[in-house]
């Protein structure tokens, strides 16, 4: 937990002040048998996640951007999502501890993907709404 904590400490400090911090993995889980499948899926699929919606949200505001120069919303909403693409947390094997034998690593991974995936929503609402 302690890595997963500090890579996405390292990812809060790279975006800046007016991005939201990207939530670190606390006590996420007495519960899990296999602590590495599930940082392993929670940094995947985090990533995986928050980059997918920051890149389809910069596309379109580049694009609204291109077609009207002068819009200031538009502006300020690509400059809100330019560069915070999340590099090098996890972008493992999609299958990593789904097809496992051990019922332990399967479980931990699933949790995992679930809670990267809840705290990628979370800090992409708060950068939503920044937007104007």
């Amino acid at each position: 937990m302690q890595n997963i904590n500090a890579n996405l400490k390292a990812v809060n400090s790279s975006l800046g002040t007016s991005t939201p911090s990207v939530h670190t993995v606390t006590a996420t889980a007495e519960n899990v048998c296999n602590r590495a499948a599930f940082e392993e899926a929670f940094k995947r699929d985090y990533t995986r996640h928050w980059n997918s919606v920051i890149r389809d949200k910069e596309s379109y505001y580049r694009l609204m951007l291109k077609q009207s120069p002068q819009d200031a919303a538009a502006r300020h909403n690509y400059a809100l999502y330019r560069g915070k693409r999340v590099e090098g947390l996890g972008y493992g094997s999609p299958d990593y501890g789904v097809n496992s034998d051990n019922p332990c690593v399967v479980q931990s991974t699933l949790q995992g993907m679930s809670a990267g995936m809840q705290a990628a929503g979370l800090d992409l609402k708060a950068l939503e709404e920044q937007e104007i």
